[in-house]
């Protein structure tokens, strides 16, 4: 699962407008959000870069998802921040990540 951090052309965007240029801020990062995540799966699937049991097994059912900035907390003070007083602040790096999570079964 791919993240983003909720920032878009040098400010902070508040996940939950629907203006039209926060929409666009949301569409971009979800594309990165999901890019992120693909490239993390194309990696651990490449069999030249990395190699391990079950790798072709775990191909076939693992699922790649972006989810953009959504479902992160919004701070009072953000809106109206640049990007940069926003990322000072509040560390945007934390928002830049992919989760890998597993869901195993007793079969």
């Amino acid at each position: 699962i791919g993240f983003a951090s909720p920032t878009y052309g040098g400010r902070f965007v508040n996940p939950k407008s629907l203006k039209p240029e926060d929409r666009k801020a949301a569409q971009y990062n979800l594309d990165l959000s999901y890019k992120r995540a693909k490239n993390i799966f194309n990696y651990i699937f490449d069999k030249k870069k990395v190699n391990y049991e079950y790798q072709d097994q775990l191909y076939g059912i693992t699922g790649v998802t972006g989810r953009s900035f959504f479902g992160e907390n919004v701070p009072k003070d953000a809106i109206g921040m640049t990007q940069k007083q926003f990322c000072k602040k509040y560390n945007c790096a934390q928002s830049q990540k992919v989760i890998v999570k597993f869901n195993l079964k007793n079969d």
